[in-house]
């Protein structure tokens, strides 16, 4: 039975990406959020920037403009295995 990995910490992978080069690379959800640069908030009252659902991280982007993502937003270019 072939165990999925995650690449980066060899913890058991959540997600897997295909990037522009048809390679799958397999993550956990720790890595997957890392990989994002989003910062997790403590803040309840903010809304999802996509959804309107509470936000749970919190970006700034190059142009200094904060940009606010539920989990499930952050997540959507992952597949879950």
């Amino acid at each position: 039975m072939k165990e999925n990995i995650c690449v980066n910490c060899k913890k058991t992978a959540d997600f897997k990406k295909v990037n522009q080069l048809n390679i799958v690379t397999l993550v956990c959800k720790d890595c997957a959020i890392k990989e994002t640069n989003f910062k997790l908030t403590n803040n309840d009252n903010l809304k999802c920037d996509n959804c309107d659902n509470k936000s749970k991280y919190m970006s700034l982007t190059q142009l200094n403009r904060i940009k606010n993502l539920c989990e499930n937003c952050l997540l959507k270019d992952y597949k879950a295995i």
